[in-house]
This record gives C-alpha cells, structure tokens and sequence, in this order.
C-alpha cells in the first residue's frame, strides 16, 4: 500500500511538471508571437517612415475602404453641383499688391480652378469669356449680379484672395506658399418683371481658407526653380479651392 501511494505521489507529480511545462510552453509562443507582431509593427512604421503616406494610405483603404468625402459647398447647401448638373461661373480677385508681384494670378487661379471643376463633369462658363468680361468692365464687379445677368450659369463661385505669396516670409532663397481669403458662391435666380427676364445673385455659401505649402518646413532654391514652385503652389492652393465644390476621395488629398 505505501508503495502505490508513493507511486501516486511521484505521478502526480510527473503529471504536474509536464501541465506546468505546456503552459509555460505556450506562454512562451504567446511571448514569440507578440514579440514578431512587435517586430513586424516596427518594420512596417520604418518602411511608412522612409516611403511617405502612401502604405497607411493603402492600409486604412485594405480596413476602411476608400469612402467619399462631401465637400464643403454640399455639406452646408445639400447641393452637388455633379449629380445636379449645375452650370458654374468662376471668377478670382486679388488686392493691387497681389498683383504686383503676379499679374496674371486671378486668371491663372480662375484657369485651374475650372479645369478641375470641369475634369468631375461640372459645366464650367468659359473662362476667356468671363475674363474678357472683367477686362471690358475695367478688371472689376459691384456685384455678382452684374455676372448672374450676362452668363447663363446656374451658381458664380467668387475666390476673393486676401493674401498670395511663395517666398518664406524675410527669405529670398527658401520657398514656402502661403494664401488666404474667403470663397463665396452665389445661387442665381431668374425672375421675370413685367415681362422682362431679369437674374440676380444670391449668396448660399460663405467660407475662409488658408493654405500652406509646404507645411513642414519650406524648400531652398537650390531643390528647385523659382518657375517650378509658383506652378507648384498654384496647383496645390487651386485643388484645395475646388474640393471645397464636389465630393472627393481621401487619395486625392495626396
């Protein structure tokens, strides 16, 4: 009898150690296992680190999908100027000083602005007659409603810039684009007075913008042409200003 309770004893004991042994075993998997997803983790924020957005871009499109964005213009009005097929007029002004140091600004900002409007199916008024119009009425308008009456167009959207330069601020050698100002845009609304078609401007939506690129810290003239950066920044601050009107991807934003 002694001799199978001490048989028992040392099995008990076997049985034990090997249930400690397993359990330690896959503790020490779980361990392995952490320490690869740390590693894999790692490895994954380097390589983000040296290749830029594009793999968390990719990686929150694989989790998230890639879901539309409503713009600033939809968001307040509940109009979208696609699916609606609205008609748009679009016109820039600048102050005086602006223009000093770039003549051509409020065309250039009214050319890319309609070129990306019109490259997501919104009809743009043709620019060369909105700008032969400013031309002919001295560069200047009261007015949207002067607009809404010589076009025919279904909203005039008024980029107002306060601010405009690409040279970092007390620098002549480092490049940093800086703009603000506000974009209004005008619902036209036709009416008819004694059996006079008249149209006017009314304004729906409202908003200030500010830009700066790049933002982390600007680029010196030996990286690139004073050319190249203005048509650089000019791209930038014009996509900014026209996903203010339509519904856009986030992997448009890079």
């Amino acid at each position: 009898m002694l001799w199978f309770v001490r048989r028992y004893v040392d099995l008990s004991k076997i049985e034990e150690l090997s249930v400690t042994k397993r359990f330690s075993n896959q503790s020490c998997q779980r361990r392995r296992g952490c320490t690869r997803m740390w590693h894999w983790l790692f490895l994954v924020g380097m390589f983000a680190t040296f290749s830029g957005c594009s793999l968390f871009v990719m990686a929150g499109k694989m989790i998230f999908g890639d879901p539309l964005i409503v713009c600033d213009f939809t968001s307040q009005t509940h109009v979208n100027l696609q699916k609606e097929h609205k008609k748009v007029l679009v016109i820039c002004s600048s102050p005086e000083a602006v223009k000093l140091h770039w003549p051509s600004l409020d065309y250039d900002i009214l050319e890319k602005v309609s070129q990306n409007l019109n490259s997501r199916g919104i009809e743009v008024v043709n620019l060369d007659d909105v700008a032969h119009w400013i031309d002919d009425n001295g560069g200047e308008f009261d007015h949207p409603s002067e607009l809404a009456e010589e076009f025919d167009a279904d909203y005039i959207v008024h980029i107002e810039l306060n601010e405009f330069r690409y040279l970092e601020e007390h620098s002549r050698d480092l490049y940093r684009g800086r703009a603000n100002g506000n974009m209004m845009v005008y619902e036209v609304v036709r009416t008819t007075q004694g059996g006079e078609k008249r149209a006017r401007a009314q304004q729906v939506f409202v908003q200030e913008f500010n830009s700066e690129y790049p933002s982390l810290q600007p680029i010196p003239s030996e990286q690139i042409t004073d050319k190249s950066f203005r048509q650089k920044y000019l791209e930038e601050v014009s996509r900014e200003l026209s996903r203010k009107l339509y519904n856009y991807r986030m992997e448009d934003t890079f």
